[in-house]
């Protein structure tokens, strides 16, 4: 992300932060939210709690895929486009990525979306 890409703070959704910025170049119009979960820092038993409430709930149909080396657990799902959901630090929070082409433009792969999710949520919880 460039320096001249503004990040605005939205407080909907029920969330306690959440920020959304769009990359704009001539074929691909990139969107990311960040969004933390409601609710202050929760305990480890408290996380697994909302985690399989969660996988219960609003996931259940989107399958979550187990990704590693991010946060304390995360997963992936194409909710939304495509959503990376992690728990770090006692806080759950949810890293939305989607592309809309103009020009026919190939899309990045689901793999490539992951990776991307997962390198901005590593840099979130650096700064936790």
């Amino acid at each position: 992300m460039n320096d001249d890409v503004e990040l605005i703070q939205k407080e909907s959704r029920g969330s306690i932060c959440s920020y959304e910025w769009t990359s704009k170049d001539q074929t691909v119009f990139y969107t990311v939210s960040l969004n933390f979960a409601r609710g202050k820092k929760r305990t480890n038993s408290q996380i697994d709690a909302a985690w399989k409430g969660q996988n219960n709930g609003v996931y259940k149909k989107w399958q979550p895929k187990e990704v590693s080396d991010v946060g304390d657990r995360a997963s992936w799902s194409d909710l939304g486009g495509g959503q990376l959901r992690v728990a770090a630090n006692g806080y759950i929070f949810y890293v939305s990525y989607s592309a809309r082409v103009i020009r026919g433009e190939k899309l990045d792969d689901t793999q490539e979306m992951i990776d991307k999710t997962s390198t901005l949520a590593k840099k979130v919880i650096e700064r936790m």
